[in-house]
């Protein structure tokens, strides 16, 4: 049904070497379940039950109950709830997945319910923060079809459970007209969940798993009924012969007919009952219930459709027809997956006319047909199908599992769950379009429109991206919600539609390689035309953390080069990486294997300042016949570059304001420019324009950048009597290394009121000096002349 919900295999359970029979291990819905499925830590999530006490009231299992009661006082009361406060609890609630949650079960015919036996949950940040619902302990389902639960309220304490929230919500047409919906989409639209022939898939496909198994379980536990009961109890639990078994005849089991056949069967009795009788029936039952609660309307019926989605060549045509509804009304449709109905019943904007008796689309990219018939002021339920083009999909496999990564020691605190990926390898001659692909099982995750693949490319997903391109240099396809187990589990990729694509069920022991649980290499395909199911068909990565994006690399067959790189000596920021820093050497008994090394960062790369920087090479050795890939990691300090930030001296006249404060900085390296630091300095002084001739300081501070560290020098601003000359000196143009520095750059003059000040300049770097290729800095001091009346500058 497309929505979030605990899973588990059936298994053999034994206690102490003793059979205890056929168990259903099933996942706990928690914070640490949605963490897995849905990202984020445990904490993240408000997450609810019925409680143990007499009321059932709810209560939380993670989280607080705080908005589950705001959602209650919400929604109570009475009177009808109109589209006002409609809007509001839709906020609060995903009423689609209320919708569903309720229509499975009904359609089971759940009894032990609706006062206890539910949960609800939700994220307590971001984007949607509506309460969610999945199923929980359905041990009472799937019994009698004609099971009527629909009408089933929480009659145990006050009003607080889900069901409370879906009655009320029941009283509002635009609720009803989801319900509706969804009932049709689930359970009477042709390739629904609940359908007849779903049902009988579904069930079989589950049957088939324990056929076998309940053999053993009907030997420990099929007489149990006959000794634990006394004579005196009935039927069911009848003495002296009520048992289960596989596949018994009834005079077997219950010779002298004490207990009614209805009450006592065999395995496959019930299994072919349902079969034969629940599913066929329980869709038509369950529909006539919802119609006698006036939560569906048999008209208008939806349109027909030529094909229930699925696959389609481009420019082929799927056709809407009327005659469910004999011609009568207008169908109304949508390629845009916008729904034809707009709340409150208008024509939504874009919905197209389809007439009253059939249209034809034309489908040339993955396109989501929603349509609906309206007759008079009544829509029909919602029909909606997606159709995707003919891709070759067989040419998509899943290439790369890294699903226990190890993390460096430095920095410290790194979680290996963030390193995680997965790669796809279009393994054909020609481009993919992955639009709707998704995966459905281990993780999940969605392509966007307009994803392509092309021919012998591959695509990454990560865990955490920023986590992945930290340590491999570029950013992954998209990031997956849950987790690759490093216990093992079952990978599925899907088509638009549902249909598998490619599954992986990956162990981390034999006979699967078990060096990718947590020895640095990935899970890696040898080759990509091999049946990725098999396990020896994959090997684990010699290159540690293996290749996403590229080739995989397996030492089957092949000599793995020894190699030899120690952690280079300590840097400091604006060295760039040299042959000294990388230097990896592979051998083979203590002769050098030639190849070619690939280093990430490359050579003449400037690293920030930091400690246990990674640094990655990857070996590609000439006879690749003879000789594997490898890869090599070791760890650089680079120390913060020296910087020094000096105030420049001033001069001022007293009575004048006073003039510009600036620094010079001395120590910067790799084209860093004062603006280029993080948080720039601060320069201040006590002198005002006021202040009497004398020295006072300036003080430099407040700078600061994580690739630097920084000296600060004050200054002195002197206010003096005498005239304060202004210095005029451009910068002079770029010169050619070699150039000696002369009066074409060494020109400045001296100036007070408009007229030149004698004197002489001292410069620094003086006339004559030859600088080298760079940015530099020219200082020059004037001493005038006359110096009782003007001062030094």
């Amino acid at each position: 049904m497309g929505n979030l919900g605990p899973r588990g295999p059936f298994g053999h359970l034994y206690i102490n070497g003793v059979y205890w029979g056929l168990y259903d291990v099933t996942e706990r819905l928690d914070g640490s379940f949605l963490q897995s499925y849905l990202g984020g830590t445990a904490a993240d999530y408000d997450v609810l039950q019925a409680s143990d006490d007499a009321s059932n009231s709810p209560t939380a299992i993670a989280g607080t109950v705080d908005a589950w009661n705001e959602l209650l006082a919400l929604v109570s009361g009475t009177d009808p709830i109109d589209n006002t406060l409609y809007q509001q609890i839709k906020t609060r609630v995903d009423v689609v997945n209320l919708a569903d949650y309720f229509v499975h079960a009904h359609y089971i015919g759940k009894t032990d319910w609706p006062f206890h036996n539910w949960n609800a949950y939700r994220a307590r940040t971001g984007t949607d923060t509506r309460f969610k619902f999945a199923p929980m302990d359905n041990d009472t389902g799937l019994n009698k079809v004609t099971e009527n639960t629909t009408n089933l309220t929480d009659d145990v304490g006050a009003p607080d459970a889900p069901e409370y929230v879906f009655r009320r919500l029941t009283t509002n047409p635009e609720f009803r007209q989801v319900l509706a919906d969804r009932l049709y989409k689930h359970v009477v639209a042709p390739g629904g969940a609940l359908t007849p022939a779903a049902c009988s898939a579904l069930y079989s496909e589950l049957a088939d798993i324990v056929d076998q198994a309940v053999i053993g379980e009907s030997a420990r536990w099929g007489d149990y009924m006959r000794d634990k009961y006394p004579l005196t109890n009935n039927a069911p639990k009848g003495w002296p012969a009520y048992l289960h078994s596989r596949d018994l005849p009834n005079s077997y089991t219950d010779p002298a007919n004490q207990v009614n056949d209805v009450d006592q069967k065999t395995w496959v009795q019930v299994r072919n009952e349902k079969l034969n009788n629940y599913c066929p029936q329980r869709s038509t039952n369950v529909v006539n219930q919802y119609v006698t609660n006036g939560w569906y309307q048999t008209a208008p019926q939806p349109p027909a459709i030529s094909q229930p989605g699925g696959m389609i060549n481009s420019g082929g045509t799927v056709t809407l027809s009327n005659s469910p509804n004999g011609n009568a009304g207008t169908i109304y449709y949508t390629t845009n997956g916008v729904d034809p109905r707009a709340e409150g019943g208008a024509l939504a904007p874009g919905a197209q006319n389809g007439g009253s008796n059939s249209v034809n689309i034309t489908i040339s990219a993955t396109t989501t047909i929603k349509a609906r018939v309206q007759n008079g002021g009544n829509w029909s339920p919602l029909l909606e199908y997606t159709f995707y083009i003919s891709q070759p999909f067989q040419n998509l496999v899943i290439n790369e599992i890294h699903y226990n990564p190890v993390v460096t020691s430095s920095p410290a605190g790194q979680n290996p769950d963030d390193f995680e990926f997965i790669e796809l390898h279009n393994r054909g001659g020609s481009s993919i379009r992955l639009d709707y692909v998704s995966f459905s099982d281990g993780i999940y995750f969605k392509f966007p429109a307009n994803t392509t693949l092309g021919a012998n490319q591959y695509l990454v997903l990560a865990s955490n991206a920023a986590s992945f391109q930290s340590r491999y240099g570029f950013a992954p396809f998209g990031e997956f919600t849950g987790s690759l187990s490093d216990a093992g589990e079952t990978i599925t990729l899907v088509d638009p539609v549902g249909g598998v694509i490619d599954t992986v069920s990956y162990l981390p022991v034999s006979p699967w390689p078990a060096g990718a649980n947590g020895s640095g290499g990935s899970l890696s395909l040898n080759a990509p035309a091999l049946d990725n199911s098999v396990a020896a068909n994959w090997s684990t990565s010699t290159i540690t953390g293996g290749t996403p994006g590229a080739a995989n690399n397996s030492s089957m067959g092949k000599t793995v080069p020894q190699v030899s790189w120690a952690n280079p000596a300590p840097i400091t920021y604006g060295q760039p990486l040299t042959p000294v820093q990388l230097s990896a050497v592979a051998t083979d008994n203590g002769d050098e294997v030639q190849g070619t090394w690939t280093y990430s960062p490359p050579l003449g790369t400037v690293l920030n300042a930091g400690y246990g920087q990674v640094l990655r090479a990857i070996f590609l050795p000439e006879n690749t016949a003879q000789y594997a890939s490898v890869n090599a990691t070791v760890f650089i300090d680079v120390a913060k570059a020296p910087l020094t930030i000096a105030a420049d001296n001033k001069v001022k006249q007293a009575g004048a304001p006073n003039p510009p404060l600036t620094a010079t900085y001395t120590g910067l390296v790799n084209g860093d420019t004062p603006d280029s630091l993080d948080v720039p300095p601060t320069l201040s002084t006590t002198a005002t324009t006021s202040s009497p001739a004398g020295q006072y300081p300036i003080i430099v501070s407040g700078a600061s950048d994580p690739n630097y560290d920084i000296t600060f020098v004050n200054g002195t601003l002197t206010v003096t009597q005498k005239s304060v000359p202004a210095i005029s000196w451009s910068s002079p143009a770029p010169i050619t290394y070699g150039t000696a520095l002369s009066s074409a750059q060494l020109n400045a003059t001296a100036i007070h009121n408009g007229q030149p000040v004698a004197g002489s300049f001292s410069y620094d770097p003086p006339a004559g000096t030859v600088l080298n290729a760079g940015s530099h800095t020219l200082t020059v001091t004037f001493t005038p002349a006359d110096q009782d009346t003007y001062e030094t500058v």
